[in-house]
């Protein structure tokens, strides 16, 4: 029998072995070969993947410096591009979608976001108090214009009765007129008359 073994390494910059390809080739002098392969990787520390190629390694984090990243778990930070692994990687909900952000970062969006809130209670009171000066404002100028209006309509009845109390009082005066200028017109009748009678007894004597 005879066996024919071939390896094949690649190692990183420090030497170490992160992909092994074995080959056995056997014969057992009857003419039947056997072909075996093996391959062994070493898995990535943060998402277990295997690592077959050194190109796919990315280094460490950036935050924790402790775990090593590769193509398929590398992660930047939205703010400041660190490195990140998932450990250390944070979601935070922006105005669109999530973003992935360290925790300094995270920290200093979260101060942000609430420091942004503050101002938009602080608008949204003072548009408040516009509004209800504004509500107080048209309600004063009703209530204004309703005062006008009423006291357009008094000054109105006021001098329609002042008119009717000034008719009466010309009918009371043109009554009494009329009275008076009847009363004359019979006493100048009366003394015409009793001139009249005067002038008969006269001649009779």
């Amino acid at each position: 029998m005879k066996k024919i073994l071939k390896r094949f390494f690649v190692t990183d910059q420090s030497g170490r072995v992160i992909d092994s390809n074995t080959e056995h080739l056997t014969d057992n002098g009857r003419g039947r070969i056997n072909h075996t392969t093996r391959r062994t990787a070493i898995r990535c520390p943060n998402c277990r993947r295997p690592i077959t190629d050194i190109n796919k390694q990315r280094g460490r984090c950036d935050y924790c410096r402790a775990q090593t990243c590769c193509d398929n778990c590398e992660t930047r930070c939205k703010v400041c591009s660190r490195r990140l692994c998932g450990r250390c990687r944070r979601g935070f909900v922006g105005q669109s979608s999530t973003i992935t952000v360290c925790p300094i970062c995270l920290s200093h969006l979260r101060q942000r976001q609430t420091f942004n809130d503050r101002l938009l209670i602080q608008k949204i009171r003072y548009q408040r108090q516009i509004i209800n000066q504004r509500e107080v404002a048209r309600l004063r100028g009703l209530q204004l214009q309703a005062a006008g209006i009423r006291s357009r309509n008094q000054i109105q009845i006021a001098g329609m009765k002042t008119r009717n109390q000034i008719q009466i009082a010309k009918t009371r005066i043109n009554g009494k007129l009329a009275m008076i200028r009847e009363i004359n017109r019979l006493k100048i009748a009366l003394l015409k008359e009793r001139r009249n009678c005067g002038q008969h007894s006269y001649r009779n004597f």
